[in-house]
């Protein structure tokens, strides 16, 4: 089955980010909820959406979204979305979106086609993250062809805000089946984030960190998951926040 999870700001706040945590149990790739969609919903809204996998595809499996509000026009965003799709077997698909004028991205989202529910390896998003001041760009991973049509769209949120910092944290590797981990990359002190992201490497086919989390935590942003299959290189996985 499908969960779908939104968080809503209080009052005439607006959403900067958002984010999510799910959770894996046991990892096996015949049962993990994939998550397919991440991304701001009006003004004030941040939505998620997860597809279940068999054997877990009638469980309740809990899926939490995460809002990040703020107030002032100022955090009154544009969007600029790029829409992709595809009908390759297998492989990487990068997607970027781009604001204009003086504004920057301040934060990013990703949506794509619900991936099946029969259980193994399935499509899924490897990498969120800025690209230069005014890009945000994500990496959707192909796996077999499942569906044969795969519709990925890669959301910036754009605002004239000031210069972000970038900043990465510990990366964590993992090179067998159901290798858990989370890491956390940080904002220098007085500085607050803003939103978050990942990436991972190498870029393998079946092999790559599948996020049950990639959310705020207190003055940084936290990524965690589980390795989808063994790989001799090691998958790494990196966490990204941008401060203010």
């Amino acid at each position: 089955g499908t969960a779908t999870a939104t968080a809503a700001c209080p009052g005439k706040q607006f959403a900067v980010s958002g984010g999510w945590k799910t959770v894996y149990g046991t990892y096996s790739p015949f049962s993990v909820p994939y998550v397919y969609e991440s991304r701001k919903i009006g003004q004030n809204k941040w939505q998620v959406s997860a597809q279940l996998q068999a054997p877990m595809s009638t469980a309740n499996v809990p899926l939490t979204a995460f809002v990040y509000c703020a107030k002032g026009k100022h955090f009154r965003t544009t969007v600029h979305s790029t829409r992709l799709m595809t009908d390759s077997a297998n492989g990487e698909i990068p997607v970027t979106a781009s604001c204009t004028g003086h504004r920057r991205a301040v934060a990013g989202g990703f949506q794509m086609t619900k991936p099946d529910a029969t259980g193994g390896l399935r499509n899924t998003i490897t990498e969120s993250q800025r690209a230069g001041s005014k890009t945000w760009a994500i990496t959707g991973q192909l796996f077999n062809s499942d569906p044969p049509t795969v519709t990925f769209v890669d959301y910036a949120y754009c605002a004239k805000a000031h210069k972000l910092a970038a900043r990465g944290g510990p990366a964590i590797q993992g090179s067998t089946l159901g290798h858990q981990g989370t890491t956390l990359a940080s904002c220098k002190k007085h500085h607050l984030p803003f939103s978050g992201g990942f990436s991972q490497s190498p870029h393998h086919l079946t092999a790559r960190w599948v996020l049950a989390q990639s959310r705020r935590q207190g003055n940084g942003w936290l990524d965690g998951g589980v390795v989808s299959e063994a790989n001799p290189d090691k998958q790494t996985l990196f966490p990204l926040v941008y401060c203010s």
